[in-house]
């Protein structure tokens, strides 16, 4: 298993806590570079979670994590491979 780099584990980190917060940016995007390119700026998508908790992320630390705003550490690591194998796809 691959190490999460400190760039990806950050951006994780940022859609983890807009998840907690509901607070998405959301920023219109043109393309996939678009979207890329405003992630690496920080910026948060809600419907880039919601595919990585489908993706990664069991119904129970998905649910407790959009009802009772609770990040357990399986959601948490759910989040991160999910993050990472997404950026892994996007640079090979």
């Amino acid at each position: 298993m691959k190490r999460i780099t400190k760039q990806i584990k950050g951006i994780a980190d940022a859609h983890i806590r807009a998840r907690m917060d509901d607070r998405f940016d959301d920023t219109p995007i043109m393309d996939l570079d678009d979207l890329k390119r405003n992630v690496l700026e920080g910026r948060t998508y809600r419907s880039l979670m919601d595919g990585i908790e489908v993706e990664y992320s069991t119904i129970t630390s998905t649910l407790m994590a959009r009802q009772f705003r609770h990040a357990s550490d399986a959601y948490k690591s759910a989040i991160y491979k999910g993050f990472r194998e997404l950026f892994n796809k996007w640079y090979l």
